[in-house]
């Protein structure tokens, strides 16, 4: 999705009117004639948010000309002008994919709503009797006023997250190709993302209480917080596309198992959430965690952790805890069993097959996730080999990898491509 501004005078001109202006004793008299774009915003023309933040500036002026200023007030002018970075930020990318850029759409028309309205409650108030009512309910009316701001701070904080962390996406595309000294450069972009990204959530995170929009908590692989609003979350797909965006190009904070669709949703309980289930079991205030999906080659011996190796206590039916201060992770290993259920093989060529078994994520050293799953073959009797052969692609696993079938069955063939490879690593000769 695209939209133009005419040259980097126009960027400046942007910026200046959502963010500096509001600084200024006296904003700028000829703001209604700045210039507009050639071609409107796809969520929103140009002139949505350029009016929303005029209407900003009016509000400043109005409130600076009604007398000596409060506390309550200051914060509420501190709140606006954030408001206004905000809206700033949201002129300067060039590309938004439709579902996010839809978002922002109803995010800029609810900020324009609540501007207009408390503009039009305060500039009827300026006739003497009104002044006397005003002064008499100001406090509250500030109050109520700030936390609405917040709320749409809030949801405007997270949509930049997305917005940058897409722009991110698109540079890397755009140089992945070049060579190693420009990956230099992509690296360092993705320290800086992630920096914004903790800043987000860091804000969001001390949003003062009496919000009315509503909240989940989903911890990534190394124990982030992504507070994620149940407005523009309400289906697996969409918290798959959100995680993908906060995490995309952080391989220490597992984006390559998350990118290929090897995670899980956790409960608090330690349950797994299926994909079918997820709409109807979020709910506001709920914690949940991401589990690391991992392969392994052998089977699992069961006395030592299988992210760090050091030997632990291990339970056989629930999750453990590594004894390891400097990995601390909760695992739990899942043995895939070729024939408790047989399944009907993929209509793929063997050679697009094991192009997904190349893409399959590989485990580090490195890895310090807080909660892992190990997919461990089960070795098949000898016996049982003579019927493989007479399978298409010798295909069967545990129900474990069809949890995403009905959810996307791209990702779930990648899921099957996952059990083929440690199938195959465990029995040689099974395909």
């Amino acid at each position: 999705m695209r939209f133009n501004v005419k040259s980097r005078a126009e960027e400046a001109v942007i910026q200046h009117s959502c963010s500096d202006a509001l600084t200024a004793s006296s904003p700028p008299s000829n703001i209604s004639a700045l210039p507009m774009p050639a071609v409107a915003l796809a969520y929103g023309s140009f002139g949505d948010i350029l009016s929303t933040a005029q209407l900003v500036i009016k509000i400043v002026q109005l409130l600076r000309r009604s007398g000596s200023p409060s506390g309550t007030w200051r914060e509420t002018e501190n709140e606006l002008k954030a408001l206004g970075s905000e809206l700033a930020h949201l002129t300067l990318h060039q590309e938004l994919e439709p579902l996010l850029a839809a978002r922002i759409q109803q995010e800029v028309a609810r900020c324009h709503l609540l501007m207009a309205r408390f503009f039009a409650k305060i500039n009827a108030s300026q006739g003497f009797v009104q002044k006397i009512l005003w002064a008499v309910s100001e406090e509250k009316e500030l109050s109520a006023f700030r936390t609405q701001i917040i709320e749409r701070r809030s949801a405007l904080g997270v949509l930049v997250g997305l917005v940058n962390s897409g722009a991110l996406e698109a540079v890397r595309a755009r140089v992945e190709d070049v060579g190693s000294q420009v990956r230099v450069a992509s690296e360092s972009l993705s320290q800086q993302l992630a920096t914004y990204q903790a800043q987000v959530v860091g804000v969001i995170a001390h949003v003062p209480h009496g919000i009315s929009e509503q909240y989940f908590t989903v911890l990534s692989p190394t124990g982030v917080p992504i507070p994620i609003s149940l407005l523009y979350c309400t289906s697996y797909q969409a918290l798959d596309v959100i995680l993908k965006a906060y995490l995309g190009g952080r391989k220490e904070a597992g984006s390559q198992y998350v990118k290929c669709g090897f995670y899980e949703i956790v409960s608090p309980d330690g349950a797994v959430i299926p994909p079918p289930r997820f709409e109807a079991t979020i709910r506001n205030d709920l914690r949940l965690e991401i589990c690391i999906l991992k392969m392994s080659d052998s089977e699992y011996s069961g006395d030592c952790c299988p992210q760090c190796g050091i030997a632990c206590r291990t339970d056989s039916v629930g999750w453990s805890q590594c004894q390891n201060p400097d990995c601390g992770a909760t695992f739990k290993a899942v043995v895939v069993k070729p024939f408790d259920s047989l399944l009907k093989p993929p209509r793929d060529s063997k050679e697009q097959i094991e192009l997904w078994i190349a893409e399959l994520p590989v485990n580090t050293d490195s890895d310090l996730f807080r909660r892992i799953r190990v997919l461990t073959p089960q070795r098949l009797p000898v016996g049982l080999f003579s019927l493989t052969r007479s399978i298409e692609f010798r295909a069967a696993c545990e129900k474990l990898l069809l949890q995403l079938a009905q959810a996307d069955p791209v990702l779930w063939r990648r899921w099957l491509a996952g059990a083929f490879s440690i199938l195959q690593k465990a029995n040689p000769g099974f395909f």
